[in-house]
């Protein structure tokens, strides 16, 4: 079955069984991976105030994506479809305080905003690790390097190593 197919199965009159977050493009389609489009609530649009990298994180793995692409880029607000204005604003203040989990942030279903402040999101499948040379590029198989996780550094006190 391709992957077209697999999604129509997982919508009801566009709207996503189990999840209430949708990411969309500029004819209104659902974006796939890696795509960047316009995040909506329950069908309207989701206001930037309070908005951070840890709520896209949540919002990301909300919808079954591992993680934002590169955190310090992957939202953005403004009023960029021509469809927005039609749209309400159904979600305000996400605040998602050091969490990855949706369920521990907090939000408004009421709002104070207009529709430039509408989220543009951009999540992917690929893994939140990565391993990186001094320069910061990232390294080829087998190559050793520093294991980075979002962007940051990770500990190894709990690591066991491999022999």
């Amino acid at each position: 079955m391709k992957i077209a197919e697999q999604a129509k199965e997982l919508f009801s009159d566009g709207e996503p069984l189990g999840y209430d977050f949708r990411i969309v493009d500029e004819d209104k389609n659902d974006v796939t991976d890696g795509g960047r489009g316009l995040l909506l609530y329950k069908g309207g649009t989701v206001c930037n105030d309070d908005f951070n990298d840890y709520a896209a994180f949540a919002i990301c793995k909300e919808m079954g994506y591992s993680y934002p692409i590169d955190s310090s880029i992957n939202w953005e607000s403004g009023n960029y479809f021509s469809f927005q204005e039609d749209l309400e604003i159904k979600l305000d203040d996400v605040s998602c305080s050091e969490s990855i989990f949706w369920s521990s942030c907090s939000y408004s279903e009421s709002h104070n905003c207009d529709h430039s402040e509408d989220v543009f999101l951009t999540c992917t499948a690929g893994s939140a690790f990565k391993l990186v040379d001094e320069d910061g590029s990232e390294v080829r198989v087998g190559e050793q390097g520093l294991l980075l996780f979002m962007e940051g550094t990770v500990c190894d006190s709990a690591l066991i190593p491999l022999l």
